[in-house]
C-alpha cells in the first residue's frame, strides 16, 4: 500500500509503472477506471485512501470515465449534506494519499493515464514527454531525470 507521497512522487512512480508495462492502465474498452476488479487502477487509482474506494468505484459504475474534479466536487456535496463543510484541498486529502496535490494535478495525472497518445507500447511517448512539459514545466526535467531508466 501507498503511503503519503508528494505529487511529484505520484508523477515519478505513476511514469516508472506505466512504462515498465503499458498494458497495467486502467482501460476496458475506452473507457478509464479507477480500479478494476482485476486489481488494475488509474494513476489516480493507485492512490485512493484506505476507507474511500467507495466513493471511486461509484463513478466507475456508473459514470464511466468520471473525471477526479467531478468525484472531488461530488464528495464535497456529501459531506455537505451530513453538515459537514469542506474545501477542495481538504477533500483532496481525505480522498488520496498524495499530500500536496492541487485539483489541477490530479487533473494532469489523469490525462497522462488516460490519454492514449501519451503512451505507447514502449511506455511514455514523446507526447507524454510534451504533456508533462505543457501542464507541469516547473517539474519536467526533474521528472525525465528520475525515470529515464524506464522511458525510450
Amino acid at each position: 500500500m501507498i503511503t503519503e507521497i508528494t505529487f511529484k512522487e505520484a508523477l515519478v512512480d505513476a511514469i516508472r509503472f506505466y512504462s515498465e508495462d503499458p498494458s497495467r492502465r486502467s482501460c476496458i474498452a475506452g473507457d478509464r477506471i479507477y480500479m478494476q476488479e482485476d486489481g488494475h487502477k488509474c494513476a489516480i487509482g493507485r492512490y485512493i485512501r484506505p476507507g474511500q474506494e467507495e466513493v471511486f468505484h461509484s463513478f466507475d459504475v456508473h459514470e464511466k470515465n468520471g473525471n477526479i474534479e467531478t468525484v472531488v466536487n461530488a464528495y464535497q456535496v456529501q459531506q455537505r449534506k451530513s453538515g459537514r463543510w469542506i474545501g477542495e484541498k481538504e477533500a483532496i486529502a481525505e480522498l488520496v494519499n498524495i499530500n500536496d496535490a492541487t485539483l489541477d494535478d490530479l487533473v494532469f495525472l489523469q490525462i497522462l493515464h488516460d490519454e492514449d497518445g501519451n503512451w505507447d507500447s514502449d511506455g511514455l511517448s514523446e507526447f507524454g514527454r510534451e504533456t508533462i512539459k505543457q501542464f507541469r514545466p516547473d517539474l519536467y526535467e526533474d521528472v525525465l531525470k528520475e525515470t529515464q531508466n524506464v522511458i525510450a
